[in-house]
């Protein structure tokens, strides 16, 4: 999946989260423009998965 597509599929809390952490990658020297945003976009997802409390999922699964 190309870096636009990747970002094209997260919330824009998310993508702008992305874009951070994708920078701060980049800037270490360690990383490819590509990588970094793919690595970014995965740990974005995770990070918007925990800020989502577990109440709200069941309450949206479950009613």
């Amino acid at each position: 999946m190309k870096s636009e597509e990747m970002l094209g599929t997260l919330s824009p809390t998310t993508r702008e989260r992305a874009l951070l952490i994708a920078k701060r990658l980049m800037r270490g020297g360690r990383r490819s423009p590509a990588e970094a945003i793919k690595m970014a976009s995965e740990l974005a997802r995770r990070w918007a998965w925990r800020q989502v409390p577990a109440r709200r999922l069941s309450e949206t699964y479950y009613n």
